[in-house]
């Protein structure tokens, strides 16, 4: 697709973050959840849920104190540095999808550079890569024991009877979205599924906990 990609790295775990416990598909579904993405919210919306787009996080926590939501998709690192953990006090791993980052460069400018200046590029996003997949699970342990220790939070994850109650609805999401991107939709769907296979082994949600 005229990239080429330099580094594949995580973001920390998507989970819910509720006022009331959301471990069954019956109490997530009245509760108002800041979520994000066209995709993921016509999951919800055809489970009988009711998410609320919220694009940017930073707008969360005025939501929240207004009262016009019940909860919030985020990483850990949103629910204990915004504030988010003072309110809602239960954490639940419902499927959230996967969210990473590429770092990506334009191929016509990656060719266009000179060879030891791709080398050394190279290097800096081998290290960068290799570094925050390194530190990922010891993030994710300290953002956890921040939200039990000082917050009080509670994790009530769903059983899978729950979870797969909510996935039933995939298969109409997944046709939703393959309309929406076309003729070259078959294409991307590879792409991704062959870049997560390889980071799915490093993927640590919190349902032994």
């Amino acid at each position: 697709m005229g990239v080429k990609m330099l580094a594949f790295n995580y973001y920390l775990p998507q989970l819910l973050y509720t006022a009331r416990p959301a471990d069954t598909l019956e109490n997530l579904k009245p509760q108002r959840i800041r979520q994000f993405g066209s995709d993921l919210i016509n999951l919800y919306t055809r489970a009988g849920c009711t998410p609320v787009h919220i694009p940017s996080v930073g707008a969360v926590q005025q939501n929240l104190i207004d009262g016009k939501i019940d909860g919030a998709q985020a990483g850990l690192p949103a629910y204990v540095n915004f504030g988010w953990a003072e309110r809602l006090k239960y954490i639940s791993n419902w499927p959230l999808g996967s969210t990473y980052m590429a770092l990506v460069v334009n191929l016509d400018d990656w060719t266009s550079l000179t060879p030891d200046l791709q080398q050394k590029l190279s290097k800096a996003a081998d290290d960068l890569e290799k570094n925050q997949w390194k530190d990922r699970n010891a993030n994710i342990d300290n953002f956890f024991n921040q939200a039990v220790t000082k917050y009080g939070s509670k994790v009530v994850n769903p059983p899978q009877a729950e979870v797969d109650k909510l996935l039933v609805h995939v298969g109409p999401v997944l046709e939703d979205w393959k309309k929406k991107m076309g003729p070259d939709s078959a294409m991307i769907l590879e792409a991704i599924n062959k870049v997560l296979a390889q980071a799915i082994n490093n993927c640590i949600f919190l349902t032994n906990r």
